[in-house]
């Protein structure tokens, strides 16, 4: 068991770093290139995710604020 969980730890540790990696980076022609990906493209991507992360939020909030003004009536 103990050398299950050893071997485990090893598999995770050196599959981990691909994870790490956004969606850009793994795909694209930056990628079959083996070129880092340009400033601005991360710039774009990373605008573009805290976008849809604010959108989300403001959409959870719009939801929680009418369930609550029709649980006041």
């Amino acid at each position: 068991m103990k050398k299950a969980i050893q071997a485990f730890t090893v598999v995770a540790a050196l599959t981990s770093p691909s994870f790490a990696q956004s969606v850009g980076e793994k795909t694209g022609v930056n990628a079959a290139l083996g070129i880092a990906p340009k400033t601005e493209d991360f710039i774009k991507q990373a605008a573009m995710s805290d976008m849809t992360e604010i959108e989300a939020a403001q959409s959870r909030d719009s939801k929680a604020m009418l369930k609550r003004k029709s649980s006041l009536k």
